[in-house]
C-alpha cells in the first residue's frame, strides 16, 4: 500500500512539475513575440512573400505618403503612423482636392525603416 501511495505521490509531482515547465515556456514565447517571430522566420506571414516584415508589423509601422495627382505630379503629404493612416491620408487629399478615384490619382506609403525613408513601397 505504501509502494502504491508514493508511487501516486511522485506521479502527481511529475505532472505539477510538467504543467509548470509548460507555464513558464507559454510566458517565455509569449514574451518573445510568441506567433509573430515563428511567422517572421517561417515566411508563413502572406506578407513574407514580398516583405521583410509580417502583415502585423507592416500595419502598424510608420510610413511617408505620397500623392500622386492625375498629371503624376507628385505631392508629399506627410508622415503616418501605420499602413491604414497612410491610406486615408491619400484618401483625404483626394476628397479634399475633389478627385473620385476613377479620375486616376494615386499614392504610394513608403515604409520608413532600418534608416531609410523608402525601405518598401506598400498600399
Amino acid at each position: 500500500m505504501f509502494k502504491f501511495l508514493w508511487g501516486l505521490i511522485l506521479k502527481l509531482f511529475q505532472l505539477v512539475g510538467l504543467l509548470i515547465l509548460a507555464a513558464v515556456g507559454f510566458s517565455v514565447f509569449s514574451a518573445i513575440g510568441g506567433f509573430e517571430v515563428i511567422k517572421q522566420f517561417t515566411r508563413m506571414d502572406s506578407c513574407r512573400q514580398y516583405s521583410d516584415y509580417t502583415c502585423d508589423q507592416l500595419e502598424n509601422m510608420p510610413y511617408h505618403v505620397y500623392f500622386y495627382y492625375p498629371n503624376g505630379q507628385e505631392y508629399y503629404l506627410g508622415r503616418s503612423e501605420s499602413l491604414p493612416m497612410c491610406g486615408a491620408r491619400a484618401r483625404s487629399q483626394a476628397a479634399r482636392t475633389n478627385m473620385s478615384y476613377n479620375t486616376g490619382w494615386d499614392y504610394i506609403c513608403c515604409l520608413e525603416a532600418k534608416g531609410s525613408s523608402c525601405l518598401e513601397k506598400h498600399r
